[in-house]
């Protein structure tokens, strides 16, 4: 199971953080002129060579918005090599 949490910056705006596995955190936002999904890491996440498949997953996001969940189990299976599906505890801070 994976913590998710909800984090406000200091611009007063919200993030989605969802621990993938091990170190590996990612953030989602929406954007709320344009309402898009963007993907981001909190570290060595993008590092490792997988900011396209970041942009790829952002994308087939946005174009079905319904389909976050499994976007970020696709993530957590190409990054971490868990091949169960992602649970969330959501917790706000």
């Amino acid at each position: 199971m994976s913590i998710c949490t909800v984090k406000r910056d200091k611009l007063r705006s919200e993030a989605l953080h969802v621990h993938l596995c091990a170190d590996e955190t990612v953030v989602v936002t929406i954007e709320p002129r344009t309402g898009k999904i963007s993907l981001r890491d909190t570290g060595d996440l993008g590092a490792a060579g997988r900011g396209p498949y970041f942009v790829a997953i952002s994308e087939k996001m946005n174009e079905n918005p319904t389909s976050l969940l499994g976007g970020l189990t696709r993530l957590r299976v190409n990054v971490c090599g868990i091949p169960f599906p992602l649970q969330c505890v959501f917790m706000w801070h």
